[in-house]
């Protein structure tokens, strides 16, 4: 059986990310006439993608992400479809209930189908970094159990990524892997590095301390120790959304200079508070390299309030994640209090005589409670 190859090789990473501590496996197959790419039948009548199973609706109801599996933009999104579908055929999104459509360019397009309910992350003009979090795998549609959808076009056309006698002559994915199991995770476009990435938070906002107004702009910034061996470029690593929602950040976080290993940085988010006054707005973000994420997770926190209340609470300076007290003030926050006349004639008490009091109790509260354990 003869193909004419229309994929660009190599361009797509899996778009599950945590198969090595949760389930995740191929269920079905594009349908290459009542086949599948390696001429069996792991397939179904007229399918059109390719099938990742999670596990049922426990794994679901956990919460599993969607990662983008190559770099674009987003140019379609639908939401707010039923993600409990068991029957095989709900309404909503021509069969593919809440999904996604990211392009690559040169007429590339992923899908990315039956996602969870209210999970989507992105906005339709959205870049999007190869790996970077975008929605959570659901039930919504045509489907019959939790699991995703993926879809690789070229020219408006889907084509099976895989590789195959009854398929194409190369595939899509960066690594195939074999018949019944996972593509790799690996992003295309950067070239292998030796070395260890790992990343440390040194500085980071308290909860509570970033407030603002709904729909303020809101710069949320962390200090960033480079604890592997490599560097990073502004090039090849930025962070990517994890989970949460992206709160107006376009893309990745990217950093402003190269940091070397040992050295650190500050890296800052231009973030939305979308949220209802009272709410706390989250969402995590980690470093990542060619999609893969590595070290500390980046926290953010927002609170909205009304506006007399917003603005950085005076108080808070951040907090250093790297010990573990902060220790004791120093003496210049001590301060002195002013004499301020409270409306009544009470009785002045000198500092020698408020001392003399203060010895005289916790005197009596030792014979106290040393007579209560005898």
């Amino acid at each position: 059986m003869a193909f004419v190859s229309l994929v660009v090789a190599s361009t797509l990473a899996l778009p599950l990310r945590d198969c090595d501590t949760a389930p995740c496996y191929p269920t079905a197959y594009m349908d290459q006439g009542g086949r599948d790419w390696a001429c069996r039948g792991l397939t179904f009548s007229n399918h059109s993608g390719s099938d990742f199973g999670i596990g049922g609706f426990d794994e679901m109801d956990r919460g599993r992400p969607v990662y983008a599996a190559a770099e674009g933009h987003v140019i379609q999104i639908e939401d707010g479809h039923f993600d409990r579908c068991s029957s095989g055929n709900c309404e909503g999104g021509d069969g593919y209930g809440n999904h996604i459509v990211i392009d690559h360019g040169e007429g590339q397009h992923s899908l990315y189908a039956h996602l969870r309910n209210g999970s989507i992350m992105v906005e339709v003009g959205d870049p999007i970094a190869c790996g970077e979090a975008i929605g959570l795998v659901g039930s919504s549609g045509f489907s019959t159990g939790a699991h995703l959808h993926f879809e690789w076009r070229v020219d408006g056309e889907s084509i099976d990524p895989y590789a195959g006698p009854c398929s194409e002559d190369e595939s899509a994915w960066v690594v195939q892997g074999l018949h019944g199991k996972l593509p790799a995770r690996l992003c295309a476009g950067n070239p292998v590095e030796v070395g260890e990435d790992r990343s440390r938070v040194l500085m980071e906002p308290a909860a509570g301390e970033i407030v603002a107004t709904q729909n303020s702009r809101v710069d949320y910034c962390w200090r960033i120790e480079n604890s592997g061996t490599r560097s990073w470029t502004t090039e090849n690593v930025s962070a990517i959304l994890v989970s949460g929602a992206r709160l107006g950040q376009r893309g990745t976080i990217n950093l402003s200079e190269t940091v070397l290993p040992g050295d650190s940085a500050e890296l800052c988010a231009q973030l939305t508070a979308t949220g209802e006054v009272g709410e706390r707005l989250r969402s995590s973000w980690r470093m990542a390299r060619a999609g893969s994420v590595f070290g500390s997770i980046l926290v953010v926190r927002i609170d909205v309030v009304d506006g007399p209340d917003a603005g950085p609470r005076p108080n808070d300076v951040g907090v250093d994640v790297t010990t573990a007290d902060a220790g004791a003030r120093d003496s210049a926050d001590a301060g002195g209090l002013e004499d301020v006349h409270s409306g009544c004639d009470c009785v002045t008490t000198t500092p020698v005589e408020l001392s003399l009091a203060a010895v005289l109790l916790l005197a009596y509260r030792r014979r106290y409670r040393a007579g209560t354990l005898n």
